[in-house]
């Protein structure tokens, strides 16, 4: 689904909302929302992947700068248990 459909998914909600706040000017207002909804459905996207490319390169850089350390655990044994011994 494309973002200016999906950005107009939230249109009854905001139309609902903007009905409870101002009755009397609710046409325009509610026109005014859905065309700005449209705009951010197309803005976000193009946002969102002209801003991925540097986040991922940070990201890229962060992971190969950062140090590694690898602990070996000691290992545990468990004594057996005496059946005859076993409190109940």
């Amino acid at each position: 689904m494309s973002g200016p459909l999906r950005a107009l998914l939230w249109w009854p909600g905001v139309a609902f909302v903007l009905v409870l706040v101002d009755p009397d000017n609710v046409a325009w207002t509610i026109a005014v929302a859905g065309v700005a909804l449209v705009a951010l459905g197309f803005l976000v996207p193009v946002v969102a992947r002209k801003l991925r490319p540097v986040a991922t390169a940070a990201a890229t850089r962060i992971n190969q700068a950062a140090p590694t350390m690898e602990i070996d655990m000691p290992t545990m044994e468990i004594p057996a248990v005496d059946p005859a011994n076993r409190a109940a």
